[in-house]
């Protein structure tokens, strides 16, 4: 009878879900973009502090999470003033936010410290971006701290290659790739 319990609870344990870690992004997240412009010295640039998704780290394998990023388009604020127009040349209303969704994580270095663990690696998934889905592999640097973890990432994307036609405003032409500044700051929710 002993037996058969201990097998009993050792089957439910093994059939169990796998326990996963969820953190939510945070309003300190930001999202920048960085285009180049002839005659323009700071190019043309805007940020957003609207990032919504989650990060899910089932049983702590870090090379097995999932993330989930969407970004709404309108949410930018152009520093150089150009709000509106850029939100007209990405048709933002038909193709209202920019989404990420992770298909692999690899980790190329770990290190504890003080502050928490410090991560390295690369991060693979899905773009969705003006309503083109591309294949994606972007650098990151990660803290897992106790009270807050961030994960910074500087990569490029093509708008040409995600359909959006040059932008230009008066004489000045965007260039293209853009420069992505990515910084994403989450906490642990609690689990249900």
């Amino acid at each position: 009878m002993k037996a058969q319990l201990v097998g009993l609870c050792l089957g439910l344990t093994l059939a169990a879900p796998a326990l996963a870690e969820t953190y939510a992004f945070t309003e300190k997240s930001e999202v920048k973009f960085v285009a180049t412009a002839p005659l323009r010295w700071n190019g043309v640039h805007g940020v957003s502090h609207t990032i919504r998704g989650r990060i899910e780290i089932p049983d702590g394998q870090l090379e097995q999470a999932q993330v989930g990023i969407s970004v709404p388009i309108t949410s930018f604020e152009a520093k150089s003033g150009l709000d509106q127009h850029t939100f007209t040349a990405l048709e933002a209303a038909k193709y209202p936010a920019a989404m990420f969704k992770s298909k692999s994580i690899t980790v190329d270095s770990r290190t504890e410290t003080p502050q928490g663990l410090r991560l390295t690696g690369t991060i693979s998934g899905l773009l969705n971006f003006h309503g083109v889905v591309r294949p994606i592999s972007i650098p990151f640097n990660a803290l897992l701290g106790p009270e807050e973890s961030t994960f910074d990432s500087e990569f490029k994307i093509s708008l040409a290659e995600h359909g959006v036609a040059p932008i230009t405003v008066l004489i000045i032409t965007m260039d293209d790739p853009v420069t992505i500044h990515l910084r994403l700051v989450a906490v642990k929710q609690a689990s249900m």
